[in-house]
């Protein structure tokens, strides 16, 4: 049954200071993404009883204190209160305007109980602020919207759409927790001051791409669509610090190699993949891995940078070497590709070829299983509190595409471990990925 939500109103936060009226431009790396990035926290009230209910005062996300707070971080982050247009040539640009930030403010009479899991499936969809995408006009939407939903049982959902366009998942999340910050009270911003200038990743003159593989592993990008979209089972999956350990143990000593957790991790879901989509022994595979450029970059990228600073490596191999080699093979291919092309060299040439490819906006749609698997783990999304405590679960928006997996870390007070969101085409092959998944 879909969860009835009711707006109760709907306003606009501007910053609570005059802020520079500026034009930004945006990197080859801004451009490939014009959805917003989504995200979701779910809040207990201190209160709570064992029933789901709770006897706390109507303070509880007070929505003054949230529109004050979003104001004061609207002044340091002042590009996330302007307006996206395109310039003369079709691209990008960031607008500061000080227009301000949507609010929604809205109520259900479901209980936070009856989420489950949060999987973000269909499910979620009423609590996020709805955005029409249906002419494709990126000025006709502001870049940052957030609903604060009220759960029967007194809980609260959170949820925020911010343009992919201005930032990606570090950015984003130092913005909303300088948010949480402020609405704390904390007035000394203890995170590194944004930095706004993105022509630290322009291309070069003339573009120079030294790698004729380059087009094969550009981010992937899903534009916005309104046609209606396959039913896709999707599935959150826990996996505890002592079955990830043994997940390593299996391939440490894989031709003398250590390998990270994440490689680890990339190489046992490919090849559950690969079992689960019964793909043939000669079909060619791949996994995108996206890297955070922000350290890789020659010089590395300022403290703060504020927008995408993301990079994609691909792997590709043939299904039945991933299936029937040992795990140790997988993962030193994904280990071996990060080691070629996690560097400096090979960001600025994804950048010019960009450049000089600018009409490069889809995702490719291939067999196989092909997926990309961000990692949400190291960032800091669990310090989202906005005085009335820390969130018992952050995740990813309504998930609509297959290909788009997740990892996420469990909440601190749990018994640790990750957790990995997954689409898949069927219940038939999700249950086959649940059985390889766990047989460590």
């Amino acid at each position: 049954m879909v969860m009835e939500v009711r707006v109760r109103e709907s306003s606009v936060v501007k910053p609570a200071e005059e802020t520079p009226k500026v034009c930004l431009w945006t990197s080859n790396f801004d451009q490939l993404c014009v959805v917003h990035a989504q995200a979701v926290y779910f809040y207990k009230p201190p209160e709570s009883t064992d029933d789901g209910f709770s006897s706390s005062s109507g303070d509880f996300f007070n929505s003054t204190v949230l529109k004050y707070g979003l104001s004061k971080a609207l002044v340091t982050y002042y590009p996330v209160a302007g307006r996206l247009k395109r310039n003369e040539s079709g691209r990008a640009e960031i607008h500061c305007t000080g227009e301000g930030a949507i609010f929604i403010e809205a109520e259900t009479d479901s209980f936070m109980k009856d989420l489950g899991e949060f999987t973000p499936n269909e499910q979620l969809a009423p609590l996020f602020p709805r955005i029409d995408y249906s002419d494709n006009d990126i000025s006709s939407y502001p870049p940052f919207l957030v609903q604060v939903t009220h759960f029967k049982c007194g809980g609260v959902c959170l949820s925020t759409a911010l343009s992919h366009i201005l930032v990606d998942g570090v950015a984003g999340i130092n913005f909303i927790n300088t948010w949480s910050d402020l609405c704390r009270g904390v007035e000394h911003i203890k995170k590194p001051l944004p930095y706004f200038d993105r022509t630290l990743l322009r291309a070069r003159d003339p573009p120079k791409v030294y790698f004729s593989h380059i087009e094969y592993k550009l981010p992937s990008v899903d534009l916005p669509t309104t046609s209606p979209l396959p039913k896709i089972a999707i599935v959150k999956l826990n996996l505890s610090t002592l079955q990830a350990n043994q997940l390593k143990s299996k391939c440490n000593n894989y031709q003398y190699r250590r390998f990270s957790s994440y490689e680890v991790m990339a190489g046992h879901i490919w090849r559950c993949l690969c079992i689960a989509r019964e793909l043939k022994d000669d079909e060619e595979t791949t996994i995108s891995i996206p890297l955070d450029c922000r350290s890789r970059a020659r010089p590395p990228l300022p403290d703060g940078y504020f927008g995408n600073a993301i990079f994609d490596n691909t792997v590709r191999a043939l299904s039945g070497d991933i299936v029937s080699k040992p795990l140790g093979y997988t993962v030193n291919l994904i280990h071996e590709t990060f080691r070629s092309s996690g560097n400096n060299e090979y960001l600025r040439s994804a950048i010019d070829y960009l450049e000089l490819n600018p009409s490069i906006r889809t995702i490719a749609k291939g067999k196989g299983c092909n997926f990309r698997l961000p990692t949400w783990v190291r960032l800091p999304l669990y310090e989202a509190d906005f005085g009335w405590g820390k969130p018992i679960y952050v995740g990813p928006g309504v998930n609509k595409f297959l290909g788009r997996t997740f990892l996420i870390p469990n909440p601190a007070e749990s018994d640790g471990g990750v957790c990995l969101i997954i689409p898949l085409e069927s219940e038939y092959q999700m249950n086959i990925f649940k059985k390889v998944f766990y047989d460590i």
